[in-house]
């Protein structure tokens, strides 16, 4: 059989195709109902940021609040029931109507007690949280007042989710791992997928 056409001449030099590097696999074989301790976070000791800008874009809030715990806010929410716990304050960024970065703040002291009558979250560039105390007058303000330090960031790049922890409250952002979407996933501080868990 005759070719209809040449052959496309290429003199260029291909480049060497590589594998790229495999991740990795970890197991451990254990008898069962023991716990397996894996620690299956990247570490960089200058830490990991997010890499672009999100500062400017659309911002989402709300609060995730903590179930009681021990006997004495069972004993305190049998006389208030309509008291809660904030365990994290929650900023999320969108861009064209996605979420593209979310942000895990930890509440300051006096905001992360069972003390807490009234908790709205507003939206938009620079979104406002209000909150009212037992016994105190109504707060508004930006994130910043009401919290302590950011404890966890995820975001979404090249498609994949990542969450970064600062685990000793100095701003750096020691470990890094993958992650399912955290816009998908169910709310409480029970789920594995949930940064309270970490």
């Amino acid at each position: 059989m005759v070719a209809l056409f040449e052959k496309p001449k290429n003199d260029k030099p291909r480049p060497e195709r590589r594998r790229p590097p495999d991740k990795p696999v970890y197991v451990e074989i254990v008898p069962m109902g023991r716990k397996v301790n894996i620690d299956i976070w990247e570490k960089k000791g200058d830490g990991w940021r997010v890499p672009f800008d999100y500062a400017t874009l659309f911002v989402n809030l709300e609060f995730k609040y903590v179930k009681p715990e021990g006997k004495s806010d069972l004993e305190l929410l049998k006389k208030h029931n309509d008291l809660k716990k904030i365990g994290m304050l929650v900023r999320q960024f969108k861009r064209s109507g996605e979420t593209v970065v979310v942000e895990y703040w930890l509440p300051k002291e006096e905001y992360s007690k069972f003390n807490v009558t009234y908790a709205s979250a507003g939206t938009g560039i620079n979104g406002i949280y209000t909150i009212q105390r037992k016994g105190q007058t109504r707060e508004e303000a930006e994130i910043e007042y009401f919290a302590s330090r950011i404890k966890t960031i995820d975001y979404l790049y090249g498609g994949i989710w990542f969450r970064t922890i600062d685990e000793d409250g100095d701003g750096v952002f020691e470990k890094r791992r993958q992650i399912a979407d955290p816009t998908k996933s169910t709310s409480g501080s029970s789920s594995n997928n949930s940064p309270a868990h970490y």
